[in-house]
C-alpha cells in the first residue's frame, strides 16, 4: 500500500493505494490491513504505468529484478544518499 499525505485548506489528510496486478494504482481504504509489501520494481512499474509509460519486455525484467533486493539495503542506501555530509561525525 501506498500512502499519500498532502494539505488541503490547511487540512492534514491522507490517501492510500494499491498496486493492482495489471501495474496500476487503485485507491483503498486507509484503514485496511496491507496484503503484501510491494518491492522497489513494482513501485517503479506502477508509477510509469500511471503517468503513461508503457512497460516493455526490459522494464518486466528489471521490476522483477529490482523486487529481490531486500528491504533493508534499500534503507541503507536511502540512508547514504539522503545525508551524504554529516555535519560533526
Amino acid at each position: 500500500m501506498l500512502t499519500l499525505n498532502y494539505e488541503h485548506g490547511g487540512e492534514a489528510r491522507s490517501a492510500c493505494f494499491e498496486v493492482t496486478k495489471a501495474g496500476k494504482l487503485r485507491q483503498v481504504d486507509c484503514s485496511r490491513p496491507r496484503r503484501r509489501k510491494a518491492g522497489l520494481g513494482t513501485a517503479i512499474k506502477a508509477a510509469t504505468t500511471a503517468v503513461g509509460i508503457k512497460p516493455c519486455g526490459g522494464c518486466q525484467r528489471r521490476a522483477a529484478q529490482l523486487d529481490e533486493i531486500p528491504v533493508d539495503w534499500l534503507k541503507h542506501v536511502w540512508e547514504k544518499i539522503r545525508y551524504p555530509f554529516r555535519r560533526g561525525t
